[in-house]
């Protein structure tokens, strides 16, 4: 029986280490095409150029692609999130699996030393 604790134990080790590896994987390629803006110093240039420029055909466009990235990048983040709760779950599920078999496999060793 000690023989299948330990196969349902790396099961699920393996398990949560592929699903945190595969969100990890996600993550690190789709964050490279959110919008950064790194500071207040980047923004309120941005805004300085937009109220300072007159040309309407300008602002529309830049409306129109700041609407697009933020769009993309509200989406984005709300699919990183669920992901990451996604592989949190399975994470704590998997944890959750291997404590109970080590628990399991002390209890069955302590009873062998004790019969023994």
């Amino acid at each position: 029986m000690t023989t299948n604790s330990f196969k349902i134990t790396t099961t699920a080790a393996w398990i949560s280490l592929l699903v945190c590896s595969l969100v990890f994987a996600y993550i690190a390629f789709t964050a490279v095409d959110t919008v950064l803006i790194s500071g207040t110093k980047d923004r309120d240039d941005s805004v300085r150029e937009v109220r300072s420029s007159t040309d309407i055909h300008y602002l529309q466009e830049r409306a129109a692609g700041l609407i697009q990235l933020s769009a993309f990048t509200s989406s984005l983040s709300m699919l990183l999130c669920r992901f990451a709760l996604g592989a949190l779950l399975v994470a704590m599920i998997c944890s959750g699996v291997v404590l109970v078999q080590i628990r399991r496999m002390r209890r069955r060793i302590n009873e062998t030393k004790n019969a023994g």
